[in-house]
């Protein structure tokens, strides 16, 4: 039982990237083999000289109440982060699906201007659109450890936040209304490393996506039942 992997309720996906392979844990398809798993236990891109970007994803099964926590690191000895040297990680896209367009909803942390931000890019369009975007100070370093989560409320309420990795509190980025298209059932989840031939310096781990049950709010605890209780006479 100790080798199973264990998921609370309303949890769809836990990834601590342990290894010793990056498929040890779940079953992630794509460029495998461009990434490997860090003696710290981080999923660490290695890339590869010919590409500028490396990606691999996972299914996941849609909810119309969803959130995605996931750690970064960006650790460039040249420089910060850029627009051709960043980490997108792609919440869902619904490629699995049979007849709709694709749509990717995507959060990009780094940029020429330092900023975090939500994104989302049809299949039809050669950009994407910025949903929410703000500036993040310590993306101005040259080795930076974050943690983002996103939120997404009734498919239309998305919610983005991050702090650095040992805060305590998260910083909200920014929310926006956009509603997803469609009727979706299976989504995909990925991460995508963009970078240059020479720049590396991308790490991901403690991945973790919930479906409605982590967003229910806490029940109000139950009036206790007492008996009343009544004083017809006091003998002294």
């Amino acid at each position: 039982l100790f080798l199973v992997p264990f998921y609370t309720k309303g949890q769809m996906l836990v990834e601590r990237f342990d290894g010793p392979e990056v498929t040890s844990s779940n079953n992630w398809t794509g460029d495998l083999a461009d990434f490997i798993i860090s003696d710290d236990h981080w999923l660490e891109l290695v890339g590869d000289p010919e590409k500028k970007s490396s990606r691999i994803a996972i299914p996941i099964t849609y909810s119309k109440n969803m959130e995605w926590k996931f750690d970064v690191k960006l650790s460039f000895t040249d420089g910060n982060s850029s627009n051709s040297n960043h980490i997108r990680f792609e919440l869902l896209s619904d490629e699995l699906s049979i007849v709709r367009l694709k749509q990717t909803y995507y959060v990009q942390i780094g940029s020429n201007n330092e900023t975090i931000s939500l994104r989302r890019l049809r299949e039809t369009e050669d950009n994407a659109s910025t949903l929410i975007s703000e500036q993040f100070d310590p993306l101005k370093r040259e080795s930076v450890a974050l943690s983002i989560r996103v939120i997404l409320k009734d498919g239309k309420d998305w919610s983005l936040y991050a702090k650095e990795k040992d805060e305590d509190e998260y910083i909200l980025m920014g929310t926006c209304e956009r509603e997803l298209e469609g009727e979706l059932d299976f989504i995909e989840s990925a991460i995508d490393c963009r970078y240059s031939k020479v720049k590396r310096g991308h790490f991901v781990d403690n991945v973790e996506i919930f479906g409605d049950a982590s967003q229910d709010e806490p029940e109000e605890p139950e009036e206790p039942d007492y008996s009343p209780v009544s004083l017809e006479s006091i003998d002294f």
